[in-house]
């Protein structure tokens, strides 16, 4: 049976990378043109951090999957 253990660390590394310069031009952008709106201050720092947060949430998420599917891994390979 072949295992797939997913994209190895420094292909998540590169495409991380690009992602996240990527994603945060645009947020920045989008966060600038929003900050200029007529809501609450308290307001528009939620909603600008929320998308950034969320960015690095989701880049976190492949590493962890990663590290959690090597770990499931060892841990079927010991027990067998």
């Amino acid at each position: 049976m072949a295992h797939s253990g997913g994209a190895t660390i420094p292909t998540l590394v590169r495409v991380s990378h690009i992602h996240l310069f990527g994603i945060a031009f645009i947020l920045f952008f989008i966060g600038k043109i929003f900050l200029l709106c007529d809501l609450n201050v308290h307001i528009k720092r939620v909603a600008v951090v929320i998308p950034f947060a969320a960015m690095l949430l989701d880049v976190l998420s492949w590493f962890i999957t990663t590290e959690i599917s090597h770990s499931l891994m060892l841990s079927f390979v010991a027990e067998h």
